[in-house]
């Protein structure tokens, strides 16, 4: 009878250890998801917060710039093309539509008769510069500012690479993080485009590479 009573005992005993070692598994197997799916998260948030990092630096380099510029009183805007139509076709990066497809790009309103793009707003102008050199700079690999103006534009190759380059601090040559310097760029090309300076509000905060 006592034997019984303690086989039942040590049975129930075991039950009861082998019911709380199954919680405790369940248990740390939550905790281990729960902190997977953390691990995951704040992985997706740290490569925002780097890229916001890096639109960042790139902005702190512009204003550090435009400071000394300042500072120099550098000469006036000298462009290399006439500016009047460009700003009254909004077309401030004087884009053009391949094709000659008039809807091509978002917020194209039609085409000039040399093919380049009207738009609704100057926005949608340095969008569709932003996403050209987006694309020279991520399928073709140009990461100077002279492999970039020799493919955007069809003239003045010489005075433009060194207008743009000047501007930036950097040699014609010197190869750049096209994106993270991309408020520059389009800036000055948009500048030497016009003839005229791009209000600050277009490109400081890079709403237009948010549209992207």
């Amino acid at each position: 009878m006592k034997r019984d009573v303690l086989l039942a005992s040590i049975a129930a005993l075991a039950v009861t250890a082998g019911a709380s070692g199954a919680w405790t598994a369940h248990r740390a197997l939550d905790r281990i998801v729960f902190f997977q799916n953390e691990a995951v998260k704040l992985h997706k948030e740290a490569k925002t917060l780097k890229a916001h990092l890096s639109v960042a630096r790139g902005q702190l380099a512009d204003a550090e710039r435009r400071i000394a510029e300042m500072r120099g009183k550098p000469p006036a805007v000298r462009a290399g093309r006439p500016g009047t139509l460009s700003f009254k076709a909004n077309s401030w990066m004087n884009v053009k539509t391949p094709n000659k497809s008039a809807r091509y790009w978002k917020g194209q309103a039609g085409l000039d008769e040399h093919g380049h793009a009207i738009w609704e707003a100057p926005e949608y102008s340095l969008r569709a510069g932003a996403l050209t050199l987006r694309s020279y700079y991520v399928k073709h690999g140009i990461k100077t500012v002279r492999g970039i103006v020799e493919r955007y534009s069809t003239k003045n190759h010489k005075e433009y690479a060194e207008y743009v380059a000047k501007r930036m601090g950097v040699s014609p040559d010197e190869e750049i993080d096209v994106i993270r310097r991309m408020p520059e760029l389009l800036r000055w090309m948009a500048q030497f485009e016009t003839g005229k300076p791009v209000p600050e509000r277009m490109l400081c905060t890079l709403d237009i590479l948010s549209k992207i």
